[in-house]
């Protein structure tokens, strides 16, 4: 669920400190981005978002949300968007943002 050596190499090239500050406000962009993906209705829009997401994801060293957002954007791009698609994100976060805070 995490890439533990990812956070590992974001906090050697930041530094602990800034880690620890800058967390909340990538937790909070990510939780932003989940929110304004439900009142989203073009695929354009979704794929979007889902890109923001899977960014953000990867920085962190969110493995699975990385992935789930991935395969989102895919799907929204191709017009193919699964109508359970929020709902598979907001798990990925809510379970890797619990895995890395403890």
């Amino acid at each position: 669920m995490i890439d533990w050596a990812r956070v590992s190499e974001l906090k050697a090239d930041i530094g602990e400190d800034i880690f620890e500050e800058l967390l909340p406000i990538f937790l909070e962009e990510i939780s932003e981005a989940l929110e304004t993906l439900k009142g989203q209705e073009t695929t354009a829009e979704i794929a979007a978002t889902a890109h923001f997401i899977k960014g953000s994801a990867s920085n962190l060293g969110f493995s699975v949300l990385t992935e789930v957002s991935g395969k989102g954007e895919i799907c929204a791009k191709a017009g193919n968007f699964p109508e359970d698609f929020h709902q598979h994100l907001l798990n990925a976060f809510e379970g890797s943002k619990a895995a890395l805070l403890s």
